[in-house]
């Protein structure tokens, strides 16, 4: 019996050991593929329909870039570990049209297809989230 109950013992310390693999998800599935802003809630404004023509990409050298009709905004994107779930920051510059995307975001649900995200910054309304959809 002490056998047992020390053999489960070590499985679940094993078991709180592991990595949250949110990041290496996250690059896995969003790095160095084409996104669009599919929805877009910026203090309490919708603003999906004004980035409907735009198309994101995060590239592997951590680059956040935005293409619009010719024009292309380069940014800068991570990643941090989290509890669950992982954290995305994103900044593009203050002079660009979708410069209050650039915040802390929670990634809220991540597949190969769409991420959503939620905004952590405590000084925006509640319920401001992003789903991008891969193209």
């Amino acid at each position: 019996m002490k056998k047992l109950v020390f053999l489960l013992f070590i499985f679940a310390a094993l078991g709180a050991c592991k990595k949250n693999s949110s990041t290496k998800k996250f690059d896995r599935l969003v790095v160095n593929n084409n996104w669009k802003l599919a929805k877009w809630i910026d203090q309490g404004v919708n603003k999906s329909e004004t980035f409907e023509d735009y198309i994101y990409e995060f590239t592997d050298h951590k680059e956040f870039i935005s293409v619009n009709s010719g024009t292309k905004n380069i940014g800068s994107w991570d990643t941090q570990d989290a509890k669950n779930p992982a954290i995305l920051i994103l900044n593009i510059g203050e002079t660009t049209p979708e410069a209050s995307i650039a915040d802390d975001w929670k990634i809220v649900f991540l597949s190969k297809d769409e991420m959503r995200l939620e905004r952590l910054n405590q000084n925006y309304e509640p319920g401001d989230e992003c789903i991008f959809k891969k193209l």
